[in-house]
């Protein structure tokens, strides 16, 4: 059962490879502006696909979002709101078990509705209430009361608005690549208290409407270590499974996850949005990474997308 373990890396890493790539001076090419108005609403469709080896799922939901001032200030207001559960594996969810474990997953993303305060450039701030939202979703997980390390789970949720403000917009700011060009790079950039190189490429892809829009792409390759702490768990779960690892032995366990092979782990971003403000249209994440070890194979795939339909005056 794929449910809701989660490949969680640092938003700004991809955002800081983006800000300056080798493009970056050429003034004779248009640059992409954060250039949103101070108020404005959106509908947002939600697709949250996960996948390991056969299993898989699939929830989408949608939600509001408005645009509001942060007071006098010269910052904006991205509020989420109304969510509602549109289907889980393609059955609407008054057809699904409430007992099953997919809805209680569904029931939590639902109220992952973050409040998020973006500066004059377009770069994330903050997320303001980070209180409010991880009560709610502690109480959807049924949680009777918080929880030992909150502390941790309020910066994983942080971190969850963060990674979606940069691939809507954050990892975008200063582009400039015109369709069918294509850069690439490496650099080495922290991660889990290390230096790792990461290879980036960059691509200009053509856009689904002809005029007003910009359709871009981004991937990191990140090396094999780095995919260890993402994909020990469903390594050790499955040789359980099969009888190799007892339920109680993490001795056993540390040595099965030493001898495993860990390949790349690779993340694309896709963005659609208007060329003049920065609004997007479309906007995709997705994951792939894979462990072996002896014949147990963990290969994986997330896919988080956002689809955005302005309201008009």
């Amino acid at each position: 059962m794929v449910t809701g373990r989660s490949l969680t890396i640092g938003a700004t890493i991809l955002t800081v490879a983006l800000g300056c790539g080798p493009v970056c001076g050429e003034a004779a090419k248009p640059v992409l502006r954060f250039a949103w108005p101070s108020a404005g609403e959106a509908q947002v469709e939600l697709t949250d696909e996960r996948s390991v080896g056969d299993q898989s799922r699939t929830i989408v939901l949608t939600m509001r979002l408005r645009i509001e001032p942060d007071g006098a200030s010269d910052r904006r207001v991205v509020r989420l709101s109304d969510a509602r559960l549109v289907s889980i594996d393609g059955a609407s969810p008054g057809d699904v078990d409430p007992e099953h474990t997919l809805f209680a997953v569904g029931r939590v993303m639902k109220c992952v509705t973050p409040t998020m305060i973006i500066g004059r450039e377009g770069r994330y701030l903050e997320t303001r209430d980070l209180d409010r939202l991880v009560r709610e979703v502690l109480e959807a997980a049924g949680f009777p009361a918080p929880p030992p390390g909150l502390d941790s789970f309020s910066r994983l949720l942080d971190d969850v608005a963060s990674e979606d403000w940069s691939t809507w917009i954050g990892a975008w700011i200063g582009e400039q690549l015109a369709p069918g060009e294509k850069t690439e790079s490496s650099m080495e950039l922290p991660l889990d208290g290390a230096q790792v190189p990461v290879h980036f490429t960059r691509r200009g892809l053509t856009p689904s409407a002809p005029e007003g829009t910009t359709r871009l792409e981004a991937s990191a390759v990140y090396p094999s270590e780095s995919v260890r702490r993402y994909t020990s768990g469903f390594l050790i779960d499955m040789a359980r499974e099969a009888k190799e690892l007892g339920d109680d032995d993490p001795f056993a366990s540390a040595r099965f996850l030493e001898s495993a092979r860990y390949g790349p782990l690779t993340q694309t971003l896709t963005v659609e949005l208007e060329t003049a403000t920065m609004r997007p249209l479309f906007a995709e994440r997705t994951r792939t990474f894979v462990a072996v070890h002896r014949k147990h194979r963990v290969q994986g795939r997330e896919r988080r997308t956002h689809k955005f339909t302005w309201v008009t005056d």
